[in-house]
């Protein structure tokens, strides 16, 4: 088996029995294969928006699915924060490391991983950022 850098791995069957193996090409055909990406914002964020930032994002990157529809989810309520997670479909197992790479690229065009640039965050329509 190789892997997408083109290096051979090996897997010992004890490995395969006793861990949860996914066949991602088997929930790629049938268009259920979520690529998941997280990101962290401050209160001041209305959820709506965050919400219509992410899914237009997801709904804009080459290879994902408009059905079903991307969907955001709020994971985690932080001291200064919460943790968002949006969940964007494909059929392309072959092509997920690029498509991951796309919806990231999509969610965060602006490098510094600021979010709308010098507007109220309720009226925020540009950038978001992702942790990390």
């Amino acid at each position: 088996m190789r892997n997408s850098f083109n290096e051979e791995i090996t897997v010992p069957n004890g490995a395969v029995l006793a861990a949860e193996v996914i066949n991602y090409s088997t929930v790629a055909m049938r268009g259920e294969l979520a690529l998941k990406a997280q990101l962290s914002l401050g209160y001041d964020y209305h959820w709506t928006k965050i919400d219509e930032l992410l899914e237009r994002a997801a709904n804009q990157t080459p290879g994902i699915r408009l059905d079903p529809p991307p969907r955001v989810w709020p994971r985690d309520f932080a001291e200064f924060g919460v943790l968002y997670e949006l969940h964007a479909y494909t059929d392309r197992a072959i092509k997920m490391g690029s498509t991951y790479a796309a919806l990231r690229r999509s969610i965060d065009p602006d490098p510094s991983g600021r979010v709308a640039t010098g507007q109220d965050p309720a009226s925020a329509s540009a950038t978001v950022g992702h942790p990390g």
